[in-house]
């Protein structure tokens, strides 16, 4: 698994917002949204691929993700 560090000024905790992404392949492999994905992301960013870099992980090992970093 690589681990990427992406920073955010609340030091990955999801209190800030401030590390979104947006998944454009393999979000099927994600973990589930967080309560806190959903107090900082709209339902219309939740659809659209948009989740925080800090509350999302890969499932298994041979998951393929394609990001793009805001």
């Amino acid at each position: 698994m690589l681990e990427l560090e992406i920073g955010s000024r609340c030091g990955g905790f999801g209190e800030c917002g401030g590390d979104r992404v947006r998944i454009l392949r393999g979000s099927e492999s994600l973990s589930p949204f967080t309560d806190t994905e959903r107090e900082h992301l709209t339902e219309a960013e939740l659809k659209n691929g948009y989740r925080l870099a800090c509350q999302c992980f890969p499932e298994n090992d041979d998951a393929v993700i394609e990001a793009e970093f805001l």
